[in-house]
C-alpha cells in the first residue's frame, strides 16, 4: 500500500493484510444503499454516475485528486464527529460523501482510460 491508493472492498468480500510496518489511512465503511439506493423512486442523477460495480479493486490517486479527497474527508469527519448529529449535519455528510465518491469515480474513469492506453502501447 502507498499514499493515494484506494482499495475498494465490496460487500461480503474479506480483506486481509499482513502488516510489516505502521500505516496511516482513512477508512470509510459505506453501505452501498447510501450512495446507490436500489429502491429509490427517483435516484440522484449524481449517484447514477458512480457505477460502483465497474470500479477496479484498487487504484491510485494523483496528488491533486488525493488533496481533494483529503479535504472532503476532513469536512465529512467534521459533520460526523459531534456527539449529536443533527438533520443538517446528516444532510451535509450525505452531500459530502457523494462529492467524495464522485471525485473517486472521476479518478477511476481516468485510471481506466490510462490503463487501456498503456495496454495499447505495450
Amino acid at each position: 500500500l502507498q499514499p493515494g491508493r484506494v482499495v475498494l472492498v465490496r460487500p461480503g468480500q474479506v480483506q486481509q493484510w499482513h502488516v510489516q510496518s505502521a500505516y496511516e489511512a482513512d477508512i470509510l465503511l459505506i453501505e452501498p444503499a447510501i450512495v446507490q439506493p436500489a429502491d429509490a423512486v427517483s435516484p440522484s442523477p449524481a449517484a447514477a454516475l458512480l457505477h460502483l460495480a465497474d470500479w477496479p479493486s484498487s487504484f491510485d490517486l494523483d496528488a491533486e485528486e488525493l488533496a481533494t479527497c483529503l479535504q472532503l474527508i476532513t469536512l465529512l469527519r467534521r459533520e460526523l464527529d459531534p456527539a449529536e448529529i443533527t438533520a443538517t449535519s446528516a444532510a451535509l455528510a450525505q452531500g459530502l460523501l457523494l462529492c467524495l465518491m464522485l471525485g473517486l469515480s472521476r479518478a477511476v474513469a481516468k485510471h481506466v482510460v490510462l490503463g487501456s492506453m498503456s495496454r495499447r502501447t505495450s
